[in-house]
């Protein structure tokens, strides 16, 4: 019988606390903080595997059981979050964002919100991506698991050890192998498929039936278990929100992990082990499932109630989700994993009590909807404001110039039309992610004379040694490496990207690289950003718009990145433009024509706002051609095509 292991509730709370700091928003202190979740999944599978492996060969083992157990442990905690998030949506968003976070919670019912979110994960599903119930995609591919596994475990029952372990450990390499393969040309499949998550689970689940032997030397579990930690925080520390993620990126955390747990079965009184027992990481262990339930909606729900995200109230967060977690734990986990004497412990009570419960968190989920009818009624000013919350996909050049995840690689890039150079004209190449690809229009409206060429990838930002997916990686070295040595005297040459402070220290280097081929490099700074999608925000006030302040919601990284950049830029001998100063020199500017947002989501430029940028900073990107210049701005969004 799978003993109790303090350390590894202490290895739990290493687990959660990143990710907890990673979504609040303390980036510096944990800037991989997403790895927790692969963490979890090598604890899961430790535990699983060893508790079927070990019942099936006791002959104690029912799947009737298992199933009981499983719904004890993960539905009591997680229901009360399902009609929090409901309850919310229904108090906060406007129906057709409410829309999403139904479809979710639907989703989710039947453990299947990761292919929801795999299905709703373009590039710009804004709406999917802040939903309160993405978090609980790692539940469902853990579920899934759970549901294959005994399967998995009952057909091995009467094979030989040599054939058993054979066959988990080629199910963790195809899998692993799997997710490295494709992480370049299917991204979000890698990140939230079952098959291709399978491997962090089944290492867990290696360590459980004994294929790994155990560790007699003393030293040489101190050894092991050291080596793991520091494995773990390395990727902790290292792995950021640019990182080509999972895959290779996440093995040495999972391993690390399984160092950790596989040393603890033999020597449970190492170093790492008696640090991981310590009170406050035991504690924050136990409360893990339930702090990973409820800091995710509190996170989502925060600035629809607050507005602008400060250190006060990130530290605010932190100390809810602990509280919000304490509780759960306290008097609604243990109660229901450890039930009173008189309660009907019958399996098929259980399971028919879970499942009635999951129906009427549906029912009861579904009868919030009609709250924001209340409490946010939709105008008719506020519904066209709502309905600019959209991509434009043409004007962008999307599938052509701009690859998105979508994308099968490089080789869709269209490079005889994207690169084509101009004989008559100047020419004006264009580099970076989505931040720039939506200066296409505003350059091409703006510069009708020139000749606007594109090299962009969704999260490809065009500095140093670059990073992203292989599309991203490919793009960027065909362009700096073949195509702008063989096209020397492009006349400007303009980057864009969602910058990050890293990419700072090495703008440098790649303004000096540019200058070998080209007269001009222009940088943009970092687009103004919300902590909600502009038209959002816009229509919350659409009903006096001259008299909104959109200020409250404005994200306070924008003014420090963009000082740190100007100085990046201009140090090198670069021609930096300001977005910061060009829309939010004084209060920020909203709209970028009458009804008109300037952004269709949390950063992006609309047609419309591109226009209106480009058209105000003409003259900084190509000084002395008012030949190529359209004399007026636009005024529609139609004129910026």
């Amino acid at each position: 019988m799978l003993k109790y292991r303090s350390d590894i509730d202490g290895l739990r709370s290493i687990a959660v606390l990143p990710v907890v700091i990673y979504h609040i928003g303390f980036g510096p202190i944990a800037p991989g903080g997403f790895v927790g979740v692969d963490i979890f999944f090598v604890i899961s599978g430790f535990l699983i595997t060893r508790i079927i492996f070990d019942g099936i060969h006791a002959r104690t083992y029912s799947v009737m059981d298992f199933y009981v157990r499983r719904a004890r442990r993960i539905l009591p905690a997680l229901i009360p979050v399902y009609l929090f998030c409901m309850l919310m949506a229904g108090l906060l968003l406007f129906p057709s964002e409410r829309k999403v976070v139904e479809q979710a919670l639907l989703y989710s019912l039947t453990f299947m919100s990761n292919i929801f979110f795999y299905l709703n994960s373009g590039y710009f599903d804004q709406a999917a991506k802040s939903s309160p119930l993405l978090h609980t995609w790692s539940l469902s591919v853990e579920e899934q698991f759970y549901i294959v596994l005994p399967v998995v475990i009952y057909a091995l029952k009467s094979q030989t050890a040599k054939v058993r372990n054979g066959t988990f450990l080629a199910m963790a390499a195809l899998s692993f192998v799997a997710a490295c393969a494709l992480l370049g040309q299917a991204p979000e499949a890698v990140f939230y498929l079952l098959p291709f998550r399978a491997w962090e689970l089944l290492i867990g689940s290696i360590i459980a039936v004994g294929i790994i032997p155990p560790i007699t030397n003393r030293r040489a579990a101190e050894l092991i278990t050291i080596s793991g930690f520091v494995m773990i925080l390395v990727s902790i520390q290292f792995l950021h929100s640019g990182s080509s993620f999972p895959g290779w990126a996440a093995a040495p955390a999972c391993i690390g992990a399984a160092m950790i747990i596989h040393s603890g079965s033999s020597h449970g009184d190492t170093l790492i082990a008696r640090a991981l027992s310590l009170p406050p990481l035991r504690f924050i262990g136990l409360i893990s499932y339930s702090l990973y339930l409820w800091h995710w909606p509190l996170v989502v729900f925060y600035p629809y109630v607050f507005g602008k995200m400060t250190v006060a109230g990130k530290l605010g967060l932190l100390v809810a989700s602990i509280a919000f977690a304490t509780f759960s734990w306290r008097f609604i986990e243990r109660p229901f994993r450890k039930p009173s004497g008189g309660t009907d412990h019958r399996p098929s009570h259980i399971l028919g009590w879970s499942g009635a419960s999951l129906a009427a968190v549906a029912v009861v989920g579904l009868l919030f909807s009609p709250l924001s009818a209340i409490v946010l009624p939709t105008s008719e000013a506020a519904s066209y404001v709502l309905a600019q919350q959209k991509q434009p996909d043409a004007q962008w050049r999307t599938g052509k110039c701009f690859l998105t995840l979508a994308a099968s690689g490089f080789e869709q890039y269209d490079r005889a039309s994207c690169l084509k150079r101009s004989d008559s004209q100047p020419d004006i190449l264009l580099i970076g992610d989505s931040h720039a690809a939506q200066y296409y229009p505003g350059l091409k409206h703006s510069f009708p004379n020139a000749n606007v060429l594109q090299a962009t990838s969704s999260g490809c930002r065009p500095v140093g040694d670059f990073e992203g997916d292989e599309r991203c990686t490919d793009l960027m070295r065909y362009v700096f490496e073949e195509f702008l040595p063989a096209n020397r005297g492009i006349d400007v040459v303009v980057l864009a990207g969602r910058w990050r402070p890293a990419e700072a220290e090495r703008m440098g280097a790649t303004i000096q690289k540019l200058q070998r081929y080209t007269q001009r490099v222009v940088v943009f700074g970092p687009i103004i950003e919300y902590t909600q999608p502009l038209p959002r925000i816009l229509a919350l006030g659409a009903d006096s718009p001259d008299a909104y302040k959109a200020s409250r919601y404005l994200e306070e990284k924008v003014q420090p990145l963009d000082r740190l950049f100007a100085r990046s830029v201009t140090a090198a001998g670069g021609n930096y433009i300001s977005l910061y100063e060009t829309l939010c020199a004084d209060e920020c500017t909203i709209w970028a024509g009458p009804g008109q947002a300037m952004q269709f989501d949390y950063g992006h430029l609309s047609l419309a706002g591109s226009a209106y940028v480009v058209d105000r900073v003409r003259s900084q990107i190509m000084p002395g051609a008012e030949q190529f210049i359209r004399k007026s701005g636009p005024r529609s969004a139609n004129d910026a095509i």
